[in-house]
Order: structure tokens, then C-alpha cells, then sequence
């Protein structure tokens, strides 16, 4: 996950920049297109934001729980039982 956040990261800020030079020159002479492109930079901020956060979602909507249920099938499976301790009342899992 680390590697697809940073390669989108790195990609997007790379439009950004790229995207921010050609303003420069049109900013004086051309407002218009200025404005426009100003348009597009903040669709690349939020198209990278949404990108980030999707990428990033998936990873946080897994529970501890659900990360160990692989290993608990594998266990239960060789006749080990499992529970769950949390706050000191101990539950089946």
C-alpha cells in the first residue's frame, strides 16, 4: 500500500507542478486562461486527495478481527479453540 500511495503521491504533485509553470506565463497576459488552468490544478489537488483516501480506506476498514479470521480457520481447523480477552471478560471470538 505504502508503494501505491507513494507512486500516486508522486505522480499527481508531478501534474501539479507541471500544471502550475504554465500558469506563469499566461498569468499577465492571458488571465483568462490563467483562471482556467488555476481550475485545473485544484481538479488535480482533489482527484489526488480522493485518490489518497481510497487507497488508504481500504486499509483502515479492516479490523483486527478481520486480519486474523485467516488464521483463526487454520487453527480451529487442527482443533484448537480460540477466544477473545478485551477489558478482562473473555468471549468466544
Amino acid at each position: 500500500m505504502a508503494r501505491d500511495v507513494h507512486d500516486l503521491i508522486g505522480h499527481s504533485l508531478t501534474a501539479v507542478g507541471l500544471e502550475a509553470r504554465s500558469v506563469r506565463r499566461p498569468m499577465d497576459s492571458a488571465p483568462e486562461r490563467a483562471k482556467a488552468e488555476f481550475v485545473d490544478i485544484e481538479r488535480l489537488a482533489a482527484e489526488m486527495i480522493a485518490g489518497v483516501r481510497s487507497t488508504v480506506s481500504g486499509a483502515r476498514a479492516t479490523t483486527l478481527v478481520e486480519q486474523l479470521a485467516p488464521g483463526r480457520v487454520v487453527v480451529e481447523d487442527d482443533g484448537v479453540g480460540l477466544g477473545a480477552s478485551k477489558g478482562g471478560s473473555d468471549s468466544a471470538w
